[in-house]
């Protein structure tokens, strides 16, 4: 058996990046935590819908521990690790931008919605997203709208003017089907 060493070893030469699925109670029930990516030229991920995190950096432990840094300097959350309560599959994200990047998905939860101070040179906004409108399956849309994959229908949800879609999208319905929160409904679109 794998020492536990061994496999944050593993996770860190397989993953490039990592990010925080973070959950939190608040006065529309649950909910998670999204940013809205800062505009950078020549970032294909400018400007999307996200959850905190990104690359890990050679001075971080672990994935782990780069998706508790990553939180804490684009939206100034100071997580730890008792507050994961999942390390999801290793995923992989950008297949539509040509960049693909193998990223580790941590889930978190909070008892309450702590105060949001996002790094506006990584995150333009950051809000807390309740969960009932993603549970909501009339929310969820399938159309084209790719700027280059013109006939491809991607599944979406509509937020603030903007679309959830491909990577952040995936991980959270699919971590809601792991945890039991969406409906058979679902099962076509998310896998658990």
């Amino acid at each position: 058996m794998k020492s536990q060493e061994d496999s944050k070893s593993n996770d860190r030469d397989q993953a490039h990046a990592a990010v925080s699925i973070i959950l939190a109670s608040g006065q529309e029930g649950e909910s998670v935590l999204l940013i809205r990516r800062a505009t950078h030229p020549g970032d294909p991920w400018s400007g999307h819908l996200a959850f905190p995190g990104g690359k890990i950096d050679p001075d971080d432990l672990s994935p782990l521990d780069a998706a508790i840094r990553e939180t804490k300097e684009e939206c100034g959350i100071q997580l730890s690790e008792k507050d994961c309560v999942e390390r999801s599959p290793l995923a992989e994200a950008g297949h539509y931008s040509g960049r693909v990047l193998r990223v580790l998905p941590f889930a978190f939860y909070l008892e309450k919605q702590p105060p949001l101070n996002p790094d506006p040179t990584e995150v333009e906004s950051a809000f807390w997203l309740p969960l009932s409108k993603f549970m909501d399956f009339a929310e969820h849309h399938f159309h084209c709208f790719h700027p280059v994959l013109k006939t491809k229908k991607f599944s979406h949800l509509h937020i603030g003017g903007t679309r959830l879609w491909g990577f952040t999208y995936e991980q959270l319905g699919s971590y809601l089907m792991r945890r039991g929160f969406l409906g058979d409904e679902f099962c076509e679109i998310f896998k658990k």
